[in-house]
């Protein structure tokens, strides 16, 4: 079948013509001045606000389809087809382009996002540890007391030069690393069906992890926390995996090395990834007989050890452990039963059902697979049964959301194991791997539509609704941070962090009654409630910070904001400091009143 718009010179016009609407559309954007705020009335009669933040979506709009479509126009100039039957060609040389894009997109929903005080503890928490390092070189932060009390981040270390190059733009870079991971993943998988499949084929198995199955990008905005290893840690295990299955029949000594390189660095995001590492490279080993794999086990039951042993020397009663954990689990079974696990008492029932169908149906294919050929690959084996138990770990949680840090990992590691296993490994005709390659495209597509795109939308709009207040309190606070010598703590509302990131802070209320007992020597609170500091997923709100301030006493205010001051700060901030830090074995970290 031939298509006329693909045919030599009706394929440039057709190029020429996506760059001229394309570029129009970004001078429109461009030139769309805030004049026009006037069209959108705010319920509080504010223009300058939300009037203006609901033109800039439209705007940022406009101006993304513009890229777009222009990038597509130049993209079919240079390496555009000379015959229809080199269109699936063609569009596997657009895919690292589109997966390019695909990343700088969620890059920068998630700088917008950091921006729009969207985030909570997680990224402050990393970046706080990594700043007290290389500022005071001791390991602590302001909210659990130390980091590796809860979890053993061993891989934080890499990132001090980093630390001390980028200063208070590290933040950048850590909302960064994850989607850079999928990007490498994607790149990776790639590779591996370019170089196994036809194109047709390959198009179609890339064109479904382009889209993330349907799931990758409402995990990849990371809606809540801002940054977390876990979420990377399966797009490391599935480049670790293409590179095995890349060098398989070769084994050179560069790809061993990459291996060990990437699989130690694996190994060192958490406990959770020694464990998981572990059961992986055993796989390997069993499957293959090769001795690096042993080597690599015996270095994962190391880490298990280390790992452990860190979390206890440096746990404190502030840290929540993996007991917490555990301890969701029992009370939840205990409360509610073991339909608990099925009808998800805490959150949504179609996450509960999304949750338990992915792992039925994926088991039931993978097991299906195994019986008909009795034989699978040691690679995608290992990979398919990390996926399996990463994902299985989230009932402590009763965490259901496949979109979630917990899960996505889990699922994007099962899903890749049987994206490569289908392809590579069918046996007959190329219509059959078709077949399997086009259900799976479907699948992912419906899912992406249904879910995905809308909540990149939400996202968009919600960020351009709060930017215009955060950049405001952010002013306000910097200018009420003015009053605060630098080796003091201040405790501020959660998704206001942004606005201290040079500072030394905790979390209120914790850091002025509950955990760490009283740190916090001057203590932030918003004049009135927003929805900019009261997320629904802040847990912190449900506590009145009147009832905390009894020691302190207002020292000044703006507009949205005050600032309060211990009273008698020198004596009290002295003996609770005492109680805090000589509990973490570090009275020597911050320099004590005199």
């Amino acid at each position: 079948m031939k298509y006329a718009f693909m045919e030599g010179n009706s394929l440039k016009k057709t190029s020429i013509l996506l760059i001229l609407i394309g570029l129009g559309a970004i001078s429109v954007s461009l030139f769309f001045t805030p004049t026009f705020a006037t069209n959108y009335i705010s319920p509080d009669k504010n223009i300058t606000t939300v009037g203006l933040a609901q033109l800039q979506i439209y705007r940022g709009l406009l101006a993304s389809l513009g890229v777009f479509l222009s990038a597509i126009g130049i993209t079919i100039v240079i390496i555009h087809p000379k015959k229809v039957k080199d269109i699936y060609n063609w569009l596997i040389r657009m895919f690292p382009v589109l997966i390019v894009l695909a990343t700088i997109l969620i890059c920068l929903i998630k700088i917008q996002s950091l921006l729009s005080w969207r985030f909570t503890a997680d990224i402050f928490s990393y970046d706080t540890y990594l700043r007290e390092i290389v500022t005071n070189k001791k390991l602590v932060e302001f909210v659990y007391g130390n980091l590796l009390g809860d979890h053993a981040y061993l891989y934080l270390f890499l990132f001090i030069p980093l630390k001390l190059i980028l200063k208070s733009n590290f933040i950048y870079f850590l909302l960064i690393i994850n989607p850079l991971l999928f990007l490498g993943s994607a790149v990776s998988v790639f590779n591996v069906l370019k170089n196994k499949l036809n194109p047709t084929l390959t198009f179609l198995g890339a064109s479904s992890y382009l889209i993330g199955f349907g799931i990758a990008y409402k995990g990849l905005s990371e809606r809540i926390y801002g940054y977390h290893p876990d979420l990377g840690s399966g797009f490391l295990l599935i480049i670790i995996t293409c590179i095995l299955i890349q060098q398989a029949e070769t084994r050179n000594i560069s790809s061993t090395v990459w291996v060990f390189i990437l699989g130690i660095l694996y190994l060192s995001l958490k406990e959770e990834m020694a464990i998981l590492g572990l059961i992986f490279f055993l796989i390997l080993y069993i499957g293959t007989k090769q001795k690096r794999f042993f080597w690599l086990t015996v270095i994962s039951l190391v880490f298990i050890g280390l790992d452990f042993y860190i979390i206890n020397y440096f746990q404190t009663s502030f840290n929540r452990t993996n007991t917490t954990v555990l301890s969701i689990l029992s009370s939840n079974i205990q409360t509610h039963g073991l339909r608990s696990l099925i009808t998800n008492p805490r959150g949504r029932q179609i996450n509960v059902l999304g949750y338990w169908g992915f792992i039925i149906l994926s088991s039931i294919i993978f097991y299906w697979r195994w019986y008909k050929i009795r034989k699978l690959n040691p690679y995608l084996l290992g990979l398919y049964y990390a996926g399996l138990i990463k994902i299985g770990t989230s009932l402590f949680l009763l965490d259901f959301d496949l979109t979630s840090w917990h899960n996505l990992p889990g699922a994007f590691m099962i899903g890749t194991s049987m994206l490569l296993d289908i392809t590579t490994n069918i046996r007959g005709k190329d219509q059959v791997k078709i077949t399997f390659m086009v259900r799976i495209l479907l699948i992912s597509l419906i899912l992406f539509f249904a879910f995905d795109s809308l909540f990149l939308f939400r996202q968009i709009n919600e960020n351009f609704r709060r930017a215009p207040k955060a950049a405001v309190y952010t002013r306000e606070i910097k200018l009420l941070s003015q009053d605060i010598p630098k080796e003091r703590i201040v405790s501020i509302p959660m998704n206001a962090a942004m606005s201290l990131i040079d500072n030394r802070f905790t979390f209120y209320p914790s850091g002025i009654s509950i955990s760490p007992i009283g740190i916090a020597d001057y203590v932030i609170i918003p004049v009135n409630n927003s929805h900019l500091y009261t997320d629904p997923y802040d847990r912190y709100k449900l506590y009145p910070i009147d009832d905390y301030l009894d020691s302190f006493h207002l020292l000044s205010k703006t507009e949205n904001f005050q600032l309060y001051q211990r009273y008698a700060l020198d004596e009290i901030s002295k003996e609770i400091r005492y109680q805090f830090f000589s509990e973490l074995n570090l009275l020597q970290l911050i320099p004590l009143p005199k």
